[in-house]
């Protein structure tokens, strides 16, 4: 039941064992990434995922990429509270992401993608910076 749950919300998530491997995924993950599930069920390592996701653009663009990986694999190790980042991808998307420890080992990884709310919250303050000059 708890499987199926996680497979029909529309929050992209990924969930990763001990061994850095892929354990649970749902639709809106491997929509979320255009990542094949057949490739998803072959159970990657987050390595292989980070890897994949680079080599397609479908992460932001870091000037090293090895300590960028190293990082979020040291969060295998020794994350204890949930850590959030926003990932400004090449396109132009912003996605919030979340990484939290999951309670029987591994890692749960959520992602929110903040494009439009973040375009309608520009629009707002410019609009309101533009009403309070006109008023001044």
């Amino acid at each position: 039941a708890h499987h199926e749950v996680l497979h029909n919300i529309s929050v992209p998530i990924a969930v990763y064992n001990n061994k850095t491997e892929l354990i649970f995924f749902n639709q809106a993950f491997s929509r979320l990434f255009d990542l094949e599930e057949n490739w998803l069920h072959t159970q990657p390592t987050y390595g292989e995922v980070l890897e994949n996701l680079r080599e397609r653009r479908k992460l932001p663009e870091y000037s090293n990429f090895l300590d960028y990986k190293h990082k979020n694999l040291a969060y295998f190790k020794n994350l204890m509270h949930p850590t959030y980042e926003l990932l400004h991808l090449p396109e132009g998307q912003i996605l919030r992401s979340m990484v939290t420890p999951h309670p029987l080992g591994g890692l749960i990884f959520l992602y929110d993608d903040m494009t439009d709310k973040l375009s309608l919250e520009r629009g707002y303050n410019t609009l309101i910076e533009v009403q309070k000059e006109t008023l001044d």
